[in-house]
């Protein structure tokens, strides 16, 4: 565990800080509530699926952005994931994404409308605050992060990166289960290989890297902590260890490309995960806002 204070450089730079929109929580609600409510269940087999797909591309042109599908094959059908670019055109990219499926059968609010949500959200502030950076940052809504496609080629990030050339990708950060918080003592599981190094109440947000790539999880980790939007913990992990690949930021990894999973940790806190109770009212959008709004700043101010 790493602790990290907030260390602003100058007065103009805290000033700048303060003009910047932050996430809206009310934005990060209608997304989940449109996903998980009124279309529900977005299973690899399902209707839900398709719509869903159609209205994170809708979603990304309203924003000014042109949205491009990135069409594969997958169980004899054919799939998308839907990317977004800002700041095109430089040698290197930052990629921020979360898959748009669900189990089939289940509302998926938390797994995983939210972290569509954080990446909507995000691509927003980008197109509103127009930061200036030295790389592209490329916004990607995954398919098929789960089962029956979870941990095989057909996995929307796994194609997405064996797309890229990995000297041109800065790291990638995955929005997965950005949205069940509580107070309550005893809500949070701690692993073993993790125990005293975080608490046991499920009210922060867990920046999980890969200790192959350190400085990129850094980076990300103190730039959230710095932003003062969300409590963070934050842990380097082996790339092959039991808790370390449960999400689309794994193929990163395996493609020799930085990555961290920004989460709630999932079934370590959330009682509802891959349940029919997985609805949208579970939802703290308050601290949603606060994890998206310091993901802002950690790209902006320290990537």
């Amino acid at each position: 565990m790493k602790n990290f204070k907030t260390n602003l450089k100058t007065e103009q730079e805290m000033k700048k800080m303060s003009k910047t929109m932050k996430a809206s929580s009310e934005r990060l609600r209608a997304t989940v509530n449109y996903l998980a409510g009124e279309l529900g269940s977005r299973g690899y087999d399902e209707p839900g699926n398709t719509l869903a797909r159609d209205y994170i591309r809708e979603q990304f042109r309203a924003m000014g952005y042109e949205p491009v599908l990135q069409t594969y094959k997958a169980g004899g059908r054919m799939y998308d994931n839907v990317i977004a670019v800002y700041n095109p055109g430089r040698e290197r990219k930052l990629i921020i994404g979360g898959h748009f499926d669900s189990v089939s059968g289940q509302p998926g609010a938390d797994d995983n409308a939210s972290a569509v949500a954080g990446v909507l959200e995000s691509a927003r502030l980008f197109q509103q605050n127009r930061p200036e950076l030295p790389f592209t940052v490329e916004f990607v809504a995954f398919n098929l992060e789960e089962p029956p496609f979870f941990s095989s080629p057909g996995m929307g990030s796994h194609v997405h990166a064996a797309s890229l050339n990995k000297d041109e990708v800065a790291g990638m950060i995955n929005y997965e289960m950005i949205g069940y918080f509580t107070s309550e003592p005893g809500s949070q599981t701690v692993p073993p290989e993790l125990a005293g190094t975080v608490p046991d109440t499920g009210d922060f947000i867990h920046v999980m890297g890969s200790v192959k790539h350190p400085e990129f999880a850094d980076k990300v980790a103190e730039g959230m902590q710095e932003a003062g939007e969300v409590t963070v913990y934050h842990h380097n992990l082996p790339e092959r260890g039991e808790f370390s690949r449960l999400s689309d930021h794994m193929n990163y990894w395996d493609h020799d490309i930085p990555a961290v999973m920004v989460g709630d940790t999932s079934f370590l806190r959330n009682p509802n995960y891959h349940t029919l109770k997985d609805l949208p009212e579970t939802l703290d959008y308050e601290s949603m806002a606060g994890v998206v709004s310091a993901v802002y700043h950690a790209v902006v101010h320290r990537l």
